[in-house]
């Protein structure tokens, strides 16, 4: 039993390893022209995903930043309980 402990360890590393060079580093992108950006190849359904949540991201951060404008924290509040 103590000597398979270590074998799933070292084999979870491992897998660990590899799962993190494959989709950070070998993952599939697109160089961009001259300002260095990349960009990310993905499924069209992935895409939408991540489109979405931009959106909520940047419709939850323009309603901070009126609140902040406004001084009124109970616009912020609503924004943080949705």
């Amino acid at each position: 039993m103590k000597k398979i402990i270590p074998f799933f360890l070292l084999l979870s590393v491992f897998l660990n390893v590899g799962l993190i060079y494959k989709f950070f580093y070998a993952g599939e992108t697109v160089s961009l022209a001259k300002d260095g950006r990349s960009e990310i190849k993905m499924t069209p359904e992935n895409r939408e995903y991540v489109m979405a949540e931009m959106r909520g991201f940047l419709e939850s951060v323009q309603k901070i930043n009126e609140g902040i404008a406004k001084n009124d924290p109970k616009i912020i509040e609503k924004v943080r309980q949705e």
